[in-house]
């Protein structure tokens, strides 16, 4: 699979997307950061989507059903084009359990937002 995840303490999920990111991929993601994340009561995310090309139809409804279900402190997105800001802030801003996420030129500027 050519996206990563993984988990950095304290309470951080680093998840690197490339290409298109398909269904499968996000089902997969979700099962793996379901894994890591087994006992924390904060979850922020860190995201690298410098290398993202799109996200499909179907894999935008499986991240609203996968995303759903973990509640989420902070979601820090880094590298992401025009394109794919407008169908993140939409994605983000309709899950209430995403309490706040903001989008980031650098990872050392969503990483300084993180530890705020």
């Amino acid at each position: 699979m050519k996206q990563e995840i993984s988990a950095e303490e304290p309470n951080v999920l680093f998840l690197r997307i490339r290409d298109d990111w398909t269904d499968e991929e996000v089902r997969e993601i979700a099962r793996k950061a379901y894994e890591l994340v087994e006992g924390w009561s904060v979850i922020n995310y860190l995201v690298d989507l410098s290398r993202m090309k799109g996200i499909p139809l179907n894999a935008r409804n499986s991240i609203m059903n996968e995303i759903s279900n973990v509640p989420h402190e902070k979601i820090a997105i880094f590298g992401a084009s025009t394109k794919i800001r407008v169908i993140g802030k939409f994605l983000l801003k309709v899950l209430p359990q995403v309490r706040a996420f903001r989008f980031f030129e650098t990872e050392k500027e969503a990483r300084t937002w993180l530890r705020e």
